[in-house]
């Protein structure tokens, strides 16, 4: 709100420099800047402009109007044209021309050299202030000589220093409100200069002694100690009655100023701040993000033993009692079709609830005709079932307590990982600190060189949210992709590496019986650092025991992969773990993709699963196979890793596809036609040649395609 209340005055200022009888030299300059700036700018600037000019130079109020009229619709048309190229040799030749009409508007009668020594001035303050914005929004260099606010602010108090009230010159009274300002706001040393600046304009530049105790209290602001306003009023009261040296209406002026903005400040002034970053400051961060890490780790660990906690004897005869419910109850109701459609594969899990007394939600309970049979029936079968208490696997639990090879594995791996230089981190965390912009909080989530995830979040109020992006892409040293959350109150600004590519996908399964859950999943993710995730597992046997099976698998590797460690070294963690508790019989394929979008590698992962394909715009392709076991049963991890090519179709699939149909070439055939098509339609072709062709066996089948599309 202060930089709304700022505006206004600047508006004010410099409608103001009208009484230097040099034309609209300041005025164009500086309107267009702050158009250029944000367009917002002019809910404030204009109607400041303008009402200052109909109350302290009535005469020049229509030429003022006609003027904004101009540089509005100039400012109109060029946005609408899009005009990016030349754009600042545009706006210089019609400050030029704006100028010269200005002349003549107001009759004034110079010389051409004058004339054409006003219009430079008028087009180099405007190319300073575009230049100095562009230096400190792109980090040029690391500290501005000047801010561009502090320029215009000097602009202002000129303007306003050509005007008096009752005796009172407006210059010293903006210049004491601007000064205490940037000396509370921005305690520096830019804040300083423009304080001498300040001073030495009204002071040498119009005579105004009283300047002197502009520099008197503006310098105790920048101590911003508790009591500031009651120790300078009584500083002024003391002057005021201890010497004649100053006229007393200037220290009344200066009271009733200090007044003001103490107020002003008490509503509008209290700013969320981040804290400046010291080296102790460092490395709190570099330590929190570390144990961030391992929190991660161990949320999956306490995951994997939730979800694998049964035996293989409890599982089964949760699949047996689900089947029975459904064949009893779900196969003779009237709402099968209609409950099908509306529940999907979640009616498997509604059941389960039921048996388990588990609670259930209330759409469901409002909506199933046969649930009171259903409950009747689930909890005979409940009696007969083994309990999930007496069924915990202990030895499991005993193991992942003391399975030293895991964790060592995941300890390997983070500390491999290589961290962000913490001088590229303090830099661009001061950075943001000293900035004029609102900056609520900065998280740091990941501070690994190729895997780093911070957050910027900055209030809406008096930030522009280019300016902002652009200053937070050149403040941080490193190759960045920066996301722009907008929420209630708050810009959020994600940045992770830069990334060169994106994904298109699309995946579709089929049951190999009727009525029956299809026994594979998959999983397609992105995450965070760069990496985009899609893969396939297809759990053993068929229905509901083979399709828990295999979520179970790929919800462990996609809770796995929020942490820091490599999709190899997760896809490694997750074997070992099947491994450790193979007695319970349950074994699932594994067939991944992991892809690096910022450098373009990928790395595919087989256990137990059937070739994949990468299809290329040159229409070959490459094939690549497998002849590992599902997880959980052998240590080792077919890997390959593949360097990916702009426009690459990549084909994941379950067996019940390309190695199970009689026709493998004619699919393939059929694919190199179609691979141009959007990634969904793909899978849908395939799984329509697949369902019309002939087949070795009977068989659950799901694909995943993916297209990889550069960035522009």
């Amino acid at each position: 709100m202060f930089k709304k209340i700022n505006l206004i005055l600047v508006g004010i200022g410099l409608a103001l420099t009208l009484k230097f009888n040099i034309g609209f030299v300041f005025l164009i300059s500086v309107l267009l800047f702050y158009l250029y700036k944000d367009s917002k700018n002019l809910l404030y600037l204009i109607p400041s402009i303008s009402l200052s000019s109909l109350l302290f130079i009535y005469d020049t109020f229509l030429n003022v109007i006609i003027l904004e009229l101009i540089i509005v619709l100039f400012f109109i048309l060029l946005n609408s044209l899009k005009i990016t190229r030349f754009k600042i040799y545009i706006y210089c030749v019609f400050i030029a021309l704006l100028n010269i009409f200005g002349f003549y508007i107001l009759n004034l009668n110079y010389s051409f050299l004058y004339f054409f020594l006003l219009v430079i001035i008028s087009i180099l303050i405007y190319l300073f202030l575009c230049f100095e914005d562009y230096i400190y929004l792109n980090n040029i260099i690391k500290n501005p000589t000047l801010y561009v606010d502090h320029i215009i602010v000097i602009i202002a108090v000129l303007g306003f220093s050509k005007y008096s009230i009752y005796g009172v010159s407006l210059g010293i009274v903006s210049s004491l409100y601007f000064s205490i300002y940037y000396a509370k706001r921005y305690p520096n040393i830019y804040s300083l200069i423009l304080l001498v600046f300040l001073f030495l304009i009204e002071y040498l530049g119009f005579s105004h002694t009283e300047s002197i105790l502009i520099l008197l209290i503006a310098s105790l602001y920048f101590l911003d100690f508790n009591y500031l306003f009651f120790l300078i009023n009584l500083i002024l009261i003391i002057i005021l009655y201890t010497t004649d040296y100053f006229v007393d209406i200037y220290l009344y002026t200066f009271m009733i100023t200090s007044i003001i903005f103490e107020v002003l400040w008490l509503i509008f002034g209290k700013r969320p701040h981040i804290e400046k970053m010291s080296k102790d400051y460092l490395n709190i961060v570099m330590s929190n993000c570390i144990s961030l890490e391992y929190n991660t780790f161990s949320s999956f660990l306490e995951f994997f033993i939730d979800t694998f906690k049964n035996t293989k004897a409890y599982s089964d005869q949760l699949t047996k009692a689900i089947s029975c419910l459904y064949e009893r109850h779900c196969n003779r109701c009237n709402k099968q079709s209609e409950c099908y459609n509306k529940n999907k594969t979640n009616i498997v899990y509604k059941l389960r609830s039921i048996l388990e007394n588990k609670q259930l939600d209330k759409e469901f309970l409002s909506f199933c005709p046969s649930l009171q049979s259903i409950k009747e029936t689930a909890s005979m079968l409940s009696n007969q079932m083994i309990s999930p208490e007496d069924s915990t696997n202990a030895i499991l639990l005993a193991i992942l307590k003391e399975s030293k090879q895991v964790l060592d594995k995941y300890q390997l791996d983070i500390s491999e990982k290589e961290m962000i230089k913490g001088s590229i981190i303090e830099e661009f965390h001061n950075k943001m600190y000293e900035s004029s912009f609102n900056i609520k909080q900065i998280k740091y989530f990941k501070l690994f060189k190729y895997d780093y995830l911070i957050e910027v979040v900055a209030t809406k109020k008096d930030v522009s949210k280019n300016d902002l992006l652009t200053l937070i892409k050149n403040s941080l040293k490193l190759t960045t992709n920066i996301d722009i959350e907008e929420t209630g109150e708050y810009f959020i600004y994600t940045i992770i590496p830069k990334q060169k590519i994106h994904i298109k996908y699309g995946y579709g399964s089929l049951s190999s019986r009727q009525n029956e859950l299809c026994g594979d999943n998959h999983l397609i993710k992105s995450y965070q650092n760069g990496h985009f995730l899609a893969a396939i597992s297809d759990g053993m046997g068929k229905g509901y025991k083979a399709f828990e099976d295999s979520k179970r698998v790929l919800d462990a590797l996609d809770s796995l992969c929020y942490c820091a460690t490599s999709v190899n070294t997760n896809i490694e963690i997750l074997n070992l773990l099947y491994i450790l508790q193979g007695y319970t019989e349950r074994y699932s394929t594994i067939d991944a993709i992991d892809i690096n979008r910022s450098t373009m590698n990928a790395s595919i992962y087989k256990l137990g699963a059937s070739s994949s394909y990468i299809f290329h715009e040159d229409n070959t392709y490459t094939k690549i196979e497998n002849n590992s076991l599902p997880l959980g049963i052998e240590e080792d991890v077919l890997r390959k890793e593949i360097e990916l090519k702009y426009n690459d179709l990549i084909l994941l699939s379950s067996d019940g596809i390309f190695e199970n149909i009689v026709n493998e070439n004619g699919l393939l055939e059929l694919i190199k036609t179609i691979k141009d098509e959007l990634p969904q339609k793909i899978a849908y072709e395939v799984l329509q040649y697949t369902i019309n062709s002939k087949v070795k066996v009977k068989d659950d089948m799901s694909i995943v395609i993916l297209k990889v599309e550069q960035i522009t």
